[in-house]
C-alpha cells in the first residue's frame, strides 16, 4: 500500500522522541481492524495530526461516523482504494490538514474534559 512512499516505522516510542515523531508527521494512518481503543490515534490527534482509520472496533468511539471529514476520516477495513481516497485530499491540501488536524485536537481536549479524574 505504501511502497515507494517516505513511510518510516520506527518500533515504540516514548517522551520527547515520540513527541518528536508526531511534531513531524503530516497524517497519521491507523488500518489495524481490531483496536479496542486506539490509544495511537489518541496521541496523533492530541498532536493535531489528521488520522485516516478502518471503521472498526474503538476507533468508532474516537471519530465516531457523523464526526467523519471533521475531525479524521474512516475507511471501510481492508478497502485499500477507500483508505487512498480519504488520504489523497489530506496529502495535496495542506489547509485540510490543518483544519482537521485542529479540529481532532479540539475534540481530544473535550474527550479528556469529560473524564471523572480531570474534573
Amino acid at each position: 500500500m505504501f511502497s515507494g512512499m517516505p513511510v518510516v516505522f520506527t518500533g515504540m516510542l516514548q517522551g520527547e522522541e515520540l513527541s518528536q515523531a508526531y511534531a513531524s508527521g503530516d497524517v497519521f494512518v491507523m488500518p489495524s481492524e481490531s483496536e479496542t481503543l486506539g490509544q495511537v490515534v489518541l496521541e496523533a490527534m492530541a498532536s493535531a495530526i489528521p488520522v485516516v482509520a478502518a471503521r472498526a472496533g474503538g476507533i468508532l468511539d474516537i471519530i465516531p461516523t457523523a464526526q467523519e471529514g471533521k475531525t479524521g476520516f474512516l475507511f471501510d477495513p481492508g478497502d485499500v482504494e477507500d483508505c487512498l481516497s480519504k488520504l489523497e485530499p489530506l496529502l495535496s491540501n495542506h489547509e485540510l490538514r490543518e483544519t482537521i488536524g485542529q479540529a481532532a485536537r479540539v475534540e481530544m481536549e473535550k474527550m479528556i474534559g469529560e473524564l471523572p479524574h480531570a474534573r
